[in-house]
C-alpha cells in the first residue's frame, strides 16, 4: 500500500531536525531522497575558502546537497538578497560553515541574518569546521535573540587534526544536541539549559564551565561524554535551598571565586575520583570550607594568593580515600582530616615559615612523601625557622624545588640531615631565579649555615637509593650539535659500548674529576686548547659571565662585597654534590648536565647502575602520536649522542635509558595504541642509525634502552 504523498512529506518532516535521521530516510530509496531535497535547503558559508573541503564528520552530509536545494556564500562576496530569498524557501535548514579565519565580522553577521530571515518554526542544523580550531560564542551570541522563533536543533563541531593544545573553541549550548568531533579541548562552555545535550567520545577537558544555574542537578549532564577527564574551572557552587550539588563525573575539578562568610550548600562530589582544587578570591584571607563530600577523591589542592600563612578550615568533610595534600602556604588543622577519613601518605607545600613548620611537625601521619616546592612566590631572605620537623621529612620520597637561597638553607638543615639510605631524593633547580636570588642577597652568607667551598654554595647529598635532578628556566640551553657521530645503520645491542662511547666510555683516573661545561669544553677545544686545558678552562663558570636580569643589583652587589670582604664571601655558584655511595638511580635532564652543577669528587663509588636522562625539551610542539615520532626522535638522538664523557668524567655508567614522559610534553596517547607507538618510534630511530630497545613499561636489564612514560 502506498501512502499519500500529504502524509510521507509530514512523515520525512518530522525528521529532518537531524541530519543523520534525514541520510537515513534518503536512503530507503528515490521517492524519499527527493522528499528530502524538496524539504531541506543547504547553505555553505565558506569564510577564506575557495573549495569546500572534506569535514571529517560520521555520515555523509553532502548527500543531502544536489544542485537544486544548495546555496553557496562566500564571505569575501556574500549577496544578502539572494542568501535571504533562498532561505525563506525552507522550513529546514543546514548550513555548513568551512572557515580559514580566526574570526569573521561578515561571517557572524551572515549567521545572524540568516536566524533573523528565515521562516517561523524553520529547524536549522549546523556543521562547522575552522581550519585553525577556533569558534567564537561572538558567532552564535545574535541567534540567541531568535530562540522564540526557530528551533535550533543540531550544532556539529569539527577539530582540525592533527591538534595542537592551542585549540580555542567556545560554546554555548544554544542547540538542542551539539556534537563535537575530533577535540579533546573546549576553552569554554556555557550551558543554559539542562535539555541541551552535549555528545562527545573525544572530549577530554574543559577550561572553563559555566552552568546557567546551580538550582538544578547537573550530575549526568556530561553522560554522552563519557572520556571527560578534567574540569578546569567552574564557579564554586551557589543555589537557593540546602540540598546537595552534585557535581558531574569526571577525574578532577576545580572550584574557583569561593568567598568567605557565604552559606553555600553541600557539594557532592561522589563522582569526583582524582583531584580537586579549591581556589579562593584575592580577598578571602583565611577560608573555611563546609560540607565537602568527596568520597573517591585522591588529591585535594587548596590554592592561596601568596606566601604568607593562611588558616584553612575543613568543616563537616568526607575525604576517606584522600592521599595527597597540596596546601601551599596553608595551616590547615590535621583533626580537621583525621575527622574526614583521610589517609594522607604525600604533602606538598611551601614551607616559608616557622608557623608552617611547627604545623608539619605536629603531623600525625606516617607520610611516604613530602614535596617542598616554591609556587614562584616571595622566600624569606633569612633563616627564620626554630622548629624542625626532621622526623617528618624522614620519608620514601622527597621532592624539593631550588629557586633562592632558602631553599638551599632548607635542603641544609631539613632534608640533608633527613633523607635515608633508600630514599628517592629529587631536586629541580630553577637556575636563573637562583642565580638571581645569589645576586640580591643581602644577609651575611656565611649566617645561612649553608657550607661553603671555592665561593660555591655546596649542597652535599647523602647516599639515596635514587637521585633526580633536574635544572629549568636556563638562559643558556643545551646544546643542539655535540659533534658525536651517528650511530650506523647496522648498529646491534651487542656493540653497546663500541658505539655508544660517548656513554660507556673508559674512565681515566689521571684526570682531576671537577664539573666541566661541556658546552664551554666544546668551544675552547674548537679555539685550539689541548684537552687538559679546555677542561680547565671550562669549569663551572661564575656570575660574573651572567646577563643582568631584570631587577638585578649587581652593582650594589660588588659595594657590599668590597666593604666586606672579610667576613661575607662573593658566591659565584651552586653545585650538587653526592657523598657517600654512588646512587643506584641517577635520573637528569641535559640541562643538568650542561649546567655542570653536579660534583663527583666525593663519591666513594664510581659506578653508575642506571643513568637515566629526562626528555624534556621537544624542538616543536608535539601533536597527534604519529606526527610527532620525528620530534621526539631528533630530542632522543640529542640525549643519546650527548658528551657523556665529559660531564660524568671519573665515573662508570652500567646502564643508559633515555625516558619519555609524554604526559609532561602533552601528548596523550591512547592505551590501545600505545605499544603500536612504541614500535613505530623504535623503527623510525633504527632508520636513523639507532637500533635501540624502546619500552612502554619500566625495564631495567637492557643495556641501552629507552622508557615511554604514558602517566
Amino acid at each position: 500500500m502506498e501512502l499519500p504523498s500529504e502524509i510521507l512529506e509530514l512523515i520525512v518532516s518530522q525528521g529532518l531536525d537531524s541530519c543523520q535521521t534525514s541520510i537515513s530516510w534518503m536512503q530507503i530509496s528515490p521517492i524519499f531522497q527527493k522528499l528530502v531535497t524538496d524539504l531541506l535547503g543547504v547553505v555553505v558559508l565558506q569564510d577564506g575558502v575557495r573549495d569546500l573541503q572534506e569535514i571529517d564528520v560520521p555520515f555523509d552530509y553532502k548527500r543531502l546537497m544536489s544542485r537544486f536545494n544548495t546555496l553557496q556564500v562566500s564571505t569575501d562576496f556574500p549577496n544578502s538578497e539572494k542568501l535571504l530569498e533562498f532561505i525563506k524557501e525552507y522550513m529546514h535548514l543546514l548550513i555548513v560553515i568551512q572557515s580559514d579565519r580566526n574570526y569573521s565580522d561578515v561571517l557572524a553577521s551572515l549567521i545572524v541574518a540568516i536566524a533573523k530571515g528565515c521562516n517561523r518554526n524553520t529547524t536549522i542544523c549546523v556543521i562547522y569546521s575552522n581550519f585553525h580550531n577556533y569558534l567564537s560564542k561572538l558567532y552564535f551570541r545574535g541567534m540567541a535573540f531568535c530562540e522564540e522563533n526557530v528551533v535550533f536543533s543540531e550544532l556539529h563541531v569539527v577539530g582540525k587534526v592533527p591538534l595542537t593544545g592551542n585549540e580555542l573553541f567556545d560554546l554555548n549550548t544554544l542547540f538542542q544536541r551539539t556534537y563535537l568531533y575530533n577535540l579533546k579541548n573546549l576553552y569554554s562552555l556555557d550551558i543554559q539549559s539542562k535539555d541541551h545535550r552535549i555528545i562527545s567520545w573525544d572530549l577530554d577537558v574543559i577550561n572553563e564551565l559555566h552552568f546557567g544555574t546551580f538550582d538544578e542537578q547537573w550530575h549526568d549532564y556530561f553522560n554522552e561524554c563519557p572520556n571527560l577527564r578534567k574540569i578546569e574551572n567552574t564557579k564554586y557552587p551557589m543555589c537557593t535551598n540546602d540540598e546537595p550539588f552534585r557535581l558531574p563525573k569526571c577525574e578532577s575539578i576545580s572550584l574557583t571565586q569561593y568567598v568567605d562568610g557565604i552559606h553555600y550548600q553541600p557539594i557532592d562530589g561522589s563522582q569526583i575520583h582524582g583531584e580537586l582544587e579549591l581556589v579562593p578570591l584575592l580577598r578571602c584571607k583565611d577560608p573555611e570550607f563546609y560540607n565537602l563530600l568527596f568520597y573517591k577523591l585522591k588529591k585535594l589542592k587548596v590554592v592561596l594568593n601568596d606566601s604568607e600563612s593562611h588558616s584553612v578550615r575543613f568543616h563537616q568533610c568526607h575525604f576517606d580515600s584522600l592521599d595527597t595534600l597540596d596546601c601551599s602556604s596553608g595551616l590547615i588543622p590535621w583533626t580537621d582530616f583525621t575527622n574526614s577519613g583521610a589517609r594522607l601518605k604525600h604533602v606538598k607545600l611551601s614551607l616559608t615559615t616557622n608557623e608552617q613548620a611547627e604545623w608539619l611537625c605536629k603531623c600525625p601521619y606516617r607520610l611516604e612523601k613530602i614535596s617542598i616546592v616554591s609556587y614562584g612566590v616571595w622566600s624569606p631572605a633569612s633563616p627564620n625557622i626554630t622548629h624542625f620537623p626532621l622526623e617528618i621529612i624522614k620519608c620514601q620520597t622527597i621532592d624539593l624545588e631550588i629557586q633562592s637561597i632558602w631553599h638551599c638553607y632548607l635542603f641544609h638543615v631539613l632534608v640533608f640531615p633527613s633523607v635515608e639510605i633508600t630514599a628517592d631524593l629529587t631536586i629541580t633547580i630553577k637556575e636563573a631565579s637562583l642565580l638571581q636570588s645569589i645576586l640580591d642577597n643581602d644577609f651575611p652568607i656565611d649566617r645561612w649555615g649553608i657550607n661553603l667551598e671555592n665561593d660555591c654554595i655546596v649542597l652535599e647529598i647523602p647516599s639515596v637509593k635514587h637521585l633526580t635532578i633536574s635544572v629549568i628556566n636556563r638562559k643558556e640551553y643545551p646544546m643542539r650539535d655535540c659533534g658525536s657521530r651517528a650511530l650506523p645503520s647496522n648498529f646491534t645491542s651487542s656493540s653497546l659500548v663500541a658505539d655508544y662511547s660517548n656513554i660507556f666510555f673508559d674512565i681515566n683516573s689521571s684526570i682531576q674529576n671537577y664539573a666541566v661545561s661541556p658546552s664551554a669544553f666544546r668551544r675552547n677545544s674548537l679555539a685550539g686548547a689541548d684537552s687538559v686545558t679546555a677542561r680547565r678552562q671550562s669549569a663551572i663558570s661564575d656570575l660574573t659571565s651572567l646577563p643582568i636580569y631584570p631587577g638585578s643589583v649587581r652593582n650594589r652587589r660588588s659595594s657590599f662585597t668590597s666593604s666586606s670582604i672579610g667576613r661575607t664571601p662573593l658566591i659565584r655558584a651552586c653545585k650538587l654534590m653526592p657523598i657517600g655511595t654512588c646512587p643506584e638511580k641517577i635520573t637528569v635532564n641535559l640541562a643538568a648536565l650542561d649546567a655542570s652543577i653536579i660534583s663527583w669528587e666525593r663519591v666513594k663509588t664510581n659506578k653508575i647502575t642506571l643513568l637515566q636522562v629526562l626528555a624534556q625539551d621537544s624542538n616543536s610542539e608535539l601533536s597527534c602520536p604519529y606526527d610527532s615520532i620525528r620530534s621526539l626522535s631528533e630530542n632522543i638522538i640529542q640525549i643519546l649522542t650527548y658528551p657523556y664523557h665529559i660531564s660524568l668524567q671519573g665515573m662508570f655508567v652500567e646502564k643508559f635509558q633515555v625516558v619519555v614522559a609524554l604526559e609532561v610534553l602533552g601528548l596523550d596517547i591512547q592505551r590501545n595504541q600505545r605499544k603500536q607507538f612504541a614500535a613505530d618510534l623504535q623503527r623510525y630511530l633504527a632508520s636513523k642509525g639507532h637500533n635501540i630497545d624502546v619500552f612502554t613499561k619500566p625495564e631495567e636489564n637492557c643495556r641501552a634502552s629507552v622508557f615511554l612514560k604514558f602517566d
